[in-house]
């Protein structure tokens, strides 16, 4: 799935490597949205998650829709993909990030997942897209 998708990102980038905007990549993402989430990148505020799948919110053990980047816990299973964002909106390219997370019922999860930076109508980095794959052992 994570690499479907950066095929994908890629080929609405564009000839001339511009961000790819929301609206020409949102539609692949239809099958995965209970396993995706967006981040709105601000300049003068923090950013923010804006969406969760439910199937997301599950595996983290909260809803965290609306809470800052930084209030977010780094050991919670969306604090663990959310390490690389800064590298994303930096480099204005996406990024996998792979590993193990343990459920507070000791169920062990084995992920994989993608951050893709997005833009709203611009060539400016506001939104950033997220999708996991994972299995559970």
């Amino acid at each position: 799935m994570v690499v479907q998708k950066l095929i994908a990102w890629r080929g609405a980038r564009g000839d001339d490597g511009s961000i790819p905007v929301k609206d020409a990549i949102e539609g692949v993402f239809a099958e995965v949205a209970p396993l995706s989430f967006v981040v709105e990148v601000s300049d003068d505020a923090e950013s923010k998650i804006t969406s969760i799948g439910s199937e997301l919110k599950e595996l983290n053990g909260a809803d965290v829709t609306g809470q800052t980047i930084s209030s977010i816990e780094l050991n919670s299973f969306i604090g663990q993909m959310l390490q690389s964002l800064t590298l994303v909106i930096n480099k204005k390219v996406p990024a996998t990030v792979g590993g193990e997370f343990e459920k507070s019922s000791k169920e062990k999860i084995i992920y994989r997942c993608i951050l893709m930076p997005l833009s709203a109508a611009s060539e400016k980095i506001n939104i950033v897209l997220g999708a996991v794959s994972f299995k559970t052992e």
